[in-house]
């Protein structure tokens, strides 16, 4: 039997901890970015900018990942499957720049 308290069930909210970036992290956040990041305004949706990013319609499959770690299953995912469109969401800085 499992009892939640109140306190459990209260929303929790994001605190961002940053960890160490590698220099080879940096590199590719500062390098690659520019090429393969997406900065999606907050009144957009994926559909709007999807035809934008990957030359495809809105009908394309597309897989959002939130919180894709460093991304060896986003990255193995996308290499599976080049028909489909896969966006990442991450935000610990190392971890995309580890996915880069």
């Amino acid at each position: 039997l499992v009892v939640a308290t109140a306190a459990a069930l209260e929303p929790r909210s994001f605190i961002r901890r940053q960890g160490h970036t590698t220099k080879n992290q940096r590199r590719a956040l500062r390098e690659l970015w520019p090429r393969y990041g997406v900065d999606v305004p907050w009144n957009r949706t994926i559909a709007d900018v999807q035809g934008t990013l990957f030359g495809r319609d809105a009908s394309a499959t597309c897989v959002l990942d939130v919180g894709f770690g460093h991304g060896d299953s986003l990255v193995g995912m996308a290499l599976r499957r080049p028909d489909a469109c896969f966006l990442g969401v991450e935000m610990h800085r190392p971890g995309v720049g580890a996915a880069l």
